[in-house]
């Protein structure tokens, strides 16, 4: 679930700052006139179509490719930290009749994002950039310059809620009180099938028994 919630949080986040930045749009067959420019539309894991990679441009495609999760042992202090990890690639692809135009216009979206997400790298408190990780950004190039469509992507690692060991909650009957990601947040696995997710200082006991 959590990155599922992840992407939402991060569509909701490309929205805001990017709904200002108007872009144009290609003319289609059904239009009586050119369309007016507009903000990228914001995708989550796909196209509605395939078909639609030209007709949807301006817009951004964010997919999760990987995650992980692991116990990374604490020598100092003797325990295992949880780490849970995500790693999205967001795609940008912009239309523009000038070649010169079209690239600037591709990269001017892809830094209004990039920019963003380094000011505010913490996402809805439950996800947080993984600056360690940094952010990579590539422009497609197109030498061959067939269509007036620009294409980018930038890569980012978060680090996400993790889930609650139960072996760990029937020893111990609580909720763990610090967040080692300092992200300040948990997504925990209830005993009755449910998933919480809260601030570190607000996290609730749980029955072990």
């Amino acid at each position: 679930m959590s990155k599922l919630i992840l992407l939402e949080r991060l569509r909701e986040f490309t929205e805001n700052v990017t709904g200002d930045l108007l872009l144009p749009v290609e003319m289609q067959e059904d239009d009586s006139s050119p369309p007016a420019p507009r903000a990228p539309a914001v995708y989550l894991m796909d196209l509605p179509q395939l078909a639609d990679y030209e007709r949807k441009a301006p817009y951004i495609l964010h997919q999760v490719l990987t995650g992980k999760d692991a116990f990374t042992p604490d020598s100092r202090a003797g325990t295992q930290n949880p780490e849970s990890t995500a790693v999205v690639r967001s795609v940008f692809c912009v239309y523009h009749p000038d070649r010169q135009q079209g690239g600037l216009a591709l990269l001017s979206l892809m830094e209004r994002l990039r920019t963003a997400l380094l000011r505010l790298p913490v996402l809805g408190d439950q996800f947080r950039l993984d600056l360690r990780e940094g952010l990579n950004s590539l422009v497609y190039q197109d030498d061959l310059g067939a269509k007036p469509f620009y294409l980018g992507e930038l890569l980012s690692v978060w680090c996400c809620p993790f889930v609650q060991r139960l072996d760990t909650l029937s020893l111990t009957g609580s909720l763990p009180t610090q967040d080692p990601w300092n992200c300040q947040s948990q997504q925990t696995i209830t005993r009755t099938g449910g998933i919480h997710y809260g601030k570190a200082e607000t996290w609730p006991r749980i029955d072990s028994t």
